[in-house]
């Protein structure tokens, strides 16, 4: 019928969240339901806890301090890390590239879970492609990622009402619970459901509370 749209449900993890969120907030008439997970708001708040000095640095405080030393061996300060990185990529031959590329994703790789080991990037291990994804990492985080800040939140009355599951890591480091938490409660028919052994990465507990609360969540709301 002319004028009708398909429904359905989107579902995403992490940055996978925040774009589900977008895309509800944008066609909300054409969401039945959110399944998400990690959730990742996009706000500067938020990418000032992750990798701007704020918060997690106080939790990694020596990670943090090796983030530093590769800032300082760059020329990149934190302030103006991505324009700086884009830089430093531009001017730097292949091997300097996947040096750089390491430096960079030695930190957030390290926030994921804290179940595992600190682990450090060997830059001969890396490849085109890993320096391409730290190349578009930074160019999206330079411009706020195409989005008003605070815009999700601002904008949530738009799918307040739209069923939705909430899946967060206790333990997430990257990106902490309370984002979930003040999301579900703007929210009129959301359920938060907390991974407690998880941090952002979910453990193997983790993934079967997903897996548990999103098939009772599409069985309640499937017709």
């Amino acid at each position: 019928m002319a004028g009708t749209h398909i429904l359905w449900f989107v579902s995403g993890g992490s940055w996978g969240s925040t774009l589900s969120l977008l895309y509800a907030i944008k066609y909300p008439d054409r969401t039945k339901g959110l399944l998400i997970s990690a959730i990742f708001l996009a706000d500067k708040n938020s990418d000032n806890w992750s990798f701007g000095g704020g918060g997690a640095s106080t939790l990694m405080p020596d990670v943090w301090e090796r983030r530093m030393d590769f800032f300082k061996k760059f020329n990149i300060k934190v302030e103006t890390r991505n324009e700086d990185i884009l830089e430093a990529l531009d001017k730097a031959d292949l091997e300097t590239q996947k040096e750089i590329a390491a430096g960079e994703r030695d930190w957030e790789s390290n926030l994921f879970t804290p179940n595992n080991p600190i682990l450090y990037n060997n830059p001969s291990d890396l490849d085109e492609k890993d320096i391409a994804s730290v190349r578009l990492f930074a160019y999206y985080e330079k411009n706020s990622m195409f989005i008003p800040d605070n815009y999700i939140l601002d904008n949530v009355d738009k799918i307040a009402d739209i069923p939705t599951v909430i899946v967060h890591g206790r333990y997430d480091i990257l990106c902490p619970m309370n984002k979930a938490k003040i999301l579900a409660e703007k929210m009129n028919n959301c359920e938060l459901i907390i991974a407690t052994s998880s941090g952002h990465k979910l453990t193997a507990e983790g993934e079967t509370i997903q897996y548990m609360a999103y098939d009772r969540f599409l069985a309640e709301n499937l017709n």
